[in-house]
C-alpha cells in the first residue's frame, strides 16, 4: 500500500488508541500491497516454500468439497462479490511474518480442539484484482476459552487459501478433511480486507465466525506421528517437543500436552 493510502484509510476510520495499535500491527506488507487487512500478520525472518508433492495431496482431498461458482450473499461487505470456485492460481509466493511473543499470539483469540469437515475456497473480486481464501467448517471437540460448546459447528476464514504455495504456509497445508487441531481464532468481527480508500472492502464476519491472524502459527495439528506446530512462533513449547524432516515445524506427543502449555500462559 502507498503511503497517502495509509493515511486516507487512517483518516476515514479515526481509530481509538487501542485499535491504532491493532491496525499499526497488522498492516500487510509482502502480498497485494495495494490491499490491507487487520490478520495479525506476524512473520519470522525465515523463507521457505512447502513441497509441492505434500501440497498436491491436500488440493487432491480438499478440492471435491469445493462448490464452483455459487455467488455468496454478502451482509456487510461492499464494492466486491464472494464467489465459491474449486481451484485457484498457486504461484509460490514468499512472505514474512511480524514477530510477536507467544502471551501476543494468545492475547484476543478463542482458543478449541475442533475437527475439520469441510473445506472450500472462495474468490473475493475487487475491481482491479481478485483474491482467494478458504473457509474451513470444524466440529468442536472441547474448549478452552471462547463463547461454543463441544457439538458446535464454526466456519474459519484462512487467508492464503488451504493448499496455497508460500513460504509461511507449512501449517495450513496439512488441514485436510478429518483433521482435528487445535485452532487459535479470532473473532471474525474484528477482520476485513479493504482498498486504502474502503471504497470496497470484505468483512470476513460476511463468510465466518473466526479467522487465523497467520496459516501457521495458530494451528496445532494433530497426526497419527504427534502434533504439529511452528517451531519459532511456540520456542517454549518446542523445547519439549522435537524437530521434524519440514523446516520451521516441531512435533509433540499430543494435544493434551498442547492444551495444558496453553492453559498455563493464559
Amino acid at each position: 500500500m502507498k503511503n497517502d493510502q495509509i493515511i486516507a484509510a487512517w483518516d476515514t476510520v479515526n481509530p481509538d488508541a487501542g485499535t491504532r495499535t491493532r491496525m499499526l500491527g497488522n498492516v500487510l506488507t509482502s502480498i497485494e500491497p495495494s490491499r490491507r487487512r487487520t490478520q495479525k500478520e506476524r512473520w519470522e525472518p525465515w523463507k521457505v516454500l512447502v513441497p509441492v508433492g505434500a501440497l498436491a495431496v491436500i488440493l487432491a482431498i480438499a478440492a471435491p468439497m469445493y462448490l464452483n461458482g455459487a455467488q455468496i450473499p454478502l451482509t456487510d461487505s461492499q464494492g466486491v462479490t464472494v464467489t465459491q470456485v474449486n481451484r485457484f492460481p498457486n504461484s509460490p509466493t514468499s512472505l514474512d511474518l511480524v514477530p510477536f511473543t507467544e502471551e501476543e499470539l494468545l492475547t484476543g483469540v478463542d482458543i478449541f480442539s475442533a475437527k475439520v469437515i469441510r473445506i472450500e475456497t472462495i474468490k473475493v473480486q475487487f475491481s482491479d484484482s481478485d483474491t482467494y481464501m478458504s473457509v474451513v467448517t470444524v466440529q468442536v471437540n472441547s474448549v478452552i476459552r471462547g463463547d461454543m460448546a463441544p457439538g458446535d459447528q464454526i466456519k474459519i476464514l484462512i487467508h492464503p487459501p488451504v493448499g496455497a504455495l508460500c513460504s509461511i504456509c507449512e501449517m495450513s497445508s496439512q488441514i485436510s478433511r478429518g483433521s482435528t487441531a487445535i485452532f487459535l481464532a479470532t473473532p471474525s468481527a474484528e477482520g476485513y480486507y479493504a482498498t486504502g480508500d474502503f471504497s470496497e472492502v470484505f468483512y470476513y464476519s460476511d463468510v465466518s465466525e473466526y479467522y487465523l491472524f497467520d496459516p501457521v502459527r495458530p494451528l496445532f495439528i494433530e497426526t497419527s506421528t504427534g502434533v504439529l506446530f511452528n517451531t519459532w512462533g511456540w520456542p517454549t513449547l518446542a523445547q519439549q517437543g522435537s524437530p521434524t524432516p519440514q523446516n520451521g515445524i516441531s512435533q509433540i506427543a499430543s494435544l493434551e500436552i498442547v492444551e495444558d502449555f496453553i492453559r498455563s500462559m493464559i
